[in-house]
């Protein structure tokens, strides 16, 4: 069983992951816009979507933790995890 604490931070590790992977799309997008690769209007689409996400996720974010966060007691037995061989 995980660790409450372990668990936030996997969960805090993928959203800064998929967050990066956003951002990294985003500016390779501007700056497809910016060159003028692809047709401008489809751009600034895709960039609109993409910012539009990125805020619903940070909204998401925010509102979490703005919560109270319920601390766990720490785990005080460790030794009855092991199997007792007599």
């Amino acid at each position: 069983m995980l660790n409450t604490s372990i668990l936030q931070e996997k969960v805090t590790a993928m959203l800064l992951y998929k967050l990066t992977q956003q951002m990294e799309e985003r500016s390779a997008l501007q700056q497809a816009l910016r060159s003028g690769d692809e047709g401008s209007d489809l751009l600034q689409a895709k960039i609109q979507q993409l910012e539009a996400e990125l805020h619903t996720q940070a909204e998401y974010w925010k509102n979490s933790i703005e919560q109270p966060i319920a601390f766990e007691q720490p785990y005080e037995a460790p030794y009855l995890d092991e199997e007792i061989s007599f």
